[in-house]
């Protein structure tokens, strides 16, 4: 038999130096039908796969590209010195930084891919047109250059779309309610709807129902055709299918909606949540700040198709739950499953590493983020 390790014997029992598990196939010979044995070894595949060929050409194309970018000299000097947070692995330029509170591995870039991770980060349907602080925030998981932060800034003023929808904030004198955390994920949740929509979709859709959940910031949009109860009460439930039926749904589309939605689900489950109404609108607050950014979103996308904006939302969606949310601190997706989120940027950071590991340098438990939330 052949041996675990190796490929095959010769006739006095020598074994090869090639270990099997560097190989993707094991020879057998035949002996007594030399035709056959040559007939599969025309047919045997070697080498890589042309996915993993244009992998390793990306990569070694980014490599050359890292080496001779004249902008990464003096950081090519730190890595050297290992100084500045930068270092070399497998010949590619890192740069180390805490993000969050967790030492990050930012893949340094050179300028002419500089515009690439930009477009897709803020142009493109995953980036959504986020500020310039959202940006800054997603790319620094996984890229870095000096400058950056100026850079990003100065791209985003320049974005014309984002210009146009520009929110202009103005003080006022309305106190800041705190909101009670909940303990668990799911347990209470804010809804609203948003619409009529104008052009509606190719579907009929013109509203969208909108959910967040008050411990993780986590949000989910569906789109409606119609504002009844049954409709309202069959998207809620495809939501809890998922996530589990939270104790309590604070709405303030007023008593009479929430009372033939709490009829709705008694007649579909045989209980239902708990509809509460808060005292001012201001009081919905958390779903009231997502609405207008999926809005802002959505604007972008009707702009370019008007009739399939309801095909958009996902995308939306992952645009705001990937980024850091700006009263936790962390990202919803991150607290809701405990690791970082792998988007387009962590995926193109991979391709241009030819696939090598160790992204995150050191993992934060999701249990502490929620300990320095409590304190």
């Amino acid at each position: 038999g052949v041996p675990e390790n190796y490929l095959f014997q010769d006739s006095e029992g020598n074994t090869g130096p090639t270990k099997a598990k560097d190989k993707e196939f094991v020879l057998e010979v035949d002996n007594d039908n030399a035709d056959k044995n040559c007939k599969e070894v025309k047919t045997l595949s070697i080498g890589h796969s042309e996915n993993e060929t244009e992998e390793l050409s990306r990569s070694d194309k980014f490599l050359k590209d890292q080496i001779d970018c004249s902008d990464l000299e003096d950081a090519r000097k730190c890595a050297e010195k290992k100084s500045g947070g930068f270092y070399f692995r497998n010949n590619l330029l890192f740069h180390k930084e805490k993000v969050l509170g967790e030492s990050v591995a930012q893949l340094v870039l050179p300028k002419k891919y500089r515009p690439e991770v930009l477009k897709l980060a803020h142009c493109s349907v995953f980036g959504g047109h986020m500020g310039a602080r959202k940006t800054i925030e997603r790319i620094r998981y996984s890229f870095y250059w000096v400058g950056m932060s100026r850079y990003i800034k100065a791209f985003c003023q320049q974005c014309k779309d984002s210009q146009l929808r520009r929110r202009i904030n103005c003080k006022d004198r309305v106190p800041i309610t705190p909101v009670a955390w909940p303990e668990l994920p799911f347990q209470v949740v804010n809804i609203d709807i948003i619409g009529p929509i104008d052009p509606p979709s190719a579907k009929g859709h013109r509203y969208v129902l909108c959910l967040v959940d008050q411990h993780t910031r986590w949000a989910e949009a569906l789109p409606l055709t119609s504002l009844t109860a049954k409709a309202t009460c069959e998207a809620l439930l495809t939501i809890f299918m998922r996530t589990g039926v939270p104790n309590v749904i604070a709405s303030d589309n007023g008593t009479n909606f929430n009372a033939s939605l709490t009829q709705e689900f008694e007649k579909r489950m045989g209980s239902s949540p708990r509809f509460s109404t808060p005292l001012h609108p201001e009081s919905n607050g958390l779903v009231e700040r997502f609405n207008q950014t999926l809005k802002k979103r959505l604007y972008h996308v009707i702009l370019e198709e008007p009739r399939s904006w309801h095909t958009k939302i996902p995308f939306v969606l992952w645009a705001y739950r990937e980024v850091p949310n700006s009263t936790t601190g962390v990202a919803s997706f991150q607290l809701l499953y405990g690791r970082k989120p792998e988007g387009p940027l962590s995926i193109l950071k991979n391709t241009w590493m030819a696939g090598q590991e160790g992204l995150q340098l050191d993992t934060t438990p999701v249990t502490l983020y929620m300990e320095k939330l409590n304190s």
